[in-house]
């Protein structure tokens, strides 16, 4: 019997549907590779759409040591970023980028199962060089390899390689793919000129509508909180369009999907198109009720003293979950966190904020964004 789809709010365990085909990459390396992943373990045509990743997309600096060997189904972590400014715009010392949206995956040796680990832009945590401030702010202070530190020093484990979406791109693709369907869990408005409405309910969003249905947090009383959560409702929604029949065995299709978003991805110089290969040949097997997707523990809203809003870190947890990512016990960890969260078993929360969030105290200042 196939698992009920269970989207949980941040701080709470999620696992995407079961489908009956192999999600390889899905939310590894961003949409591009979760299609040529899925097609590389049944089809020589993904080769050639792989070289088409490669010609087209950007190599960065990211500050990653790749002299540090990574076997092909050893352990695997990969950072995802989704920014609204290219890597030549930052080079060019263009300011204003930030990282929106920031996962942290971990791949265990072996590669049957997935960890999808979502960090909220404004959780306060260490900036090396930098003192306290929000994580979306590393970028601003020292680009991407500044983002892989900080991010490594967070979640206490090396990170292999990263990828970057810019948004433009990211909203060209559900054009290719004739819109997502999204299970939406509240009626919502975002947009000022123009602005679209987003109803409860099965919805399918398209272009600019599905950029801001990930993007929009004014529109909530939890702002980031329902973000995040519509981020991986809209991804799951975005695992099941690309895994459909009618998309899996369409080259057109595939091809215009690869076409339209390959200039608008940046990736690590270790993560060539022979390494997406291989990466994707060893993770055939996995089904997408392997993969598990959460929001980093976190304590609550709170206030600067220069009066910015920042989300707190729940270090006790944060520290359990970094010993389960060395001790390979994220399962135990999971589960025993999901029960500390939802204590009546329930996965559906009437708010998506934590509960009881700390009250706005004095904080010593520092990368505040």
């Amino acid at each position: 019997m196939a698992k009920s789809s269970r989207i949980y709010a941040p701080r709470r365990v999620s696992r995407v549907a079961t489908r009956p085909h192999g999600i390889i990459l899905s939310v590894i390396v961003a949409v591009v590779l979760i299609v040529v992943s899925v097609v590389a373990s049944t089809s020589v045509y993904a080769r050639t759409l792989i070289s088409n990743v490669n010609e087209r997309t950007q190599t960065i600096d990211s500050g990653i040591d790749t002299t540090r060997p990574v076997m092909d189904d050893g352990e695997l972590n990969l950072l995802l970023l989704g920014s609204d400014q290219r890597p030549e715009d930052k080079e060019a010392g263009e300011d204003g980028a930030r990282t929106d949206t920031i996962m942290f995956v971990h791949i265990p040796e072996g590669h049957e199962e997935v960890y999808v680990i979502s960090i909220m832009r404004d959780l306060w945590v260490e900036i090396p060089g930098y003192g306290m401030g929000k994580i979306n702010g590393a970028y601003e202070e020292g680009g991407f390899p500044l983002v892989v530190d900080t991010v490594e020093g967070l979640v206490g484990s090396d990170i292999d390689h990263i990828a970057i979406i810019d948004f433009e791109g990211f909203r060209d693709v559900t054009e290719a793919l004739g819109g997502v369907e999204v299970d939406n869990e509240q009626a919502f408005s975002s947009g000022i000129r123009n602005p679209s409405f987003f109803p409860e309910g099965k919805i399918k969003v398209s272009g600019t509508d599905a950029l801001r249905f990930v993007r929009e947090r004014h529109a909530f009383n939890d702002g980031d909180y329902q973000r995040v959560k519509n981020q991986q409702l809209f991804l799951e929604g975005l695992v099941d369009q690309l895994l459909a029949r009618d998309v899996l065995t369409n080259p057109g299709t595939l091809s215009d999907v690869i076409t339209t978003l390959s200039p608008y991805l940046s990736v690590d110089d270790g993560l060539d198109a022979e390494t997406m290969l291989n990466y994707g040949l060893s993770m055939s097997n996995i089904r997408s009720s392997d993969i598990k997707m959460f929001t980093i523990p976190n304590a609550g809203a709170d206030i600067t003293s220069g009066g910015a809003a920042i989300v707190r870190q729940d270090e006790a947890a944060t520290e359990r979950m970094r010993e389960a990512l060395r001790s390979g016990t994220m399962d135990e960890f999971l589960e025993e966190y999901d029960a500390e969260q939802n204590p009546d078993g329930s996965n559906q929360p009437e708010s998506t904020s934590p509960a009881n969030p700390p009250e706005p105290s004095a904080v010593e200042s520092g990368v505040q964004g």
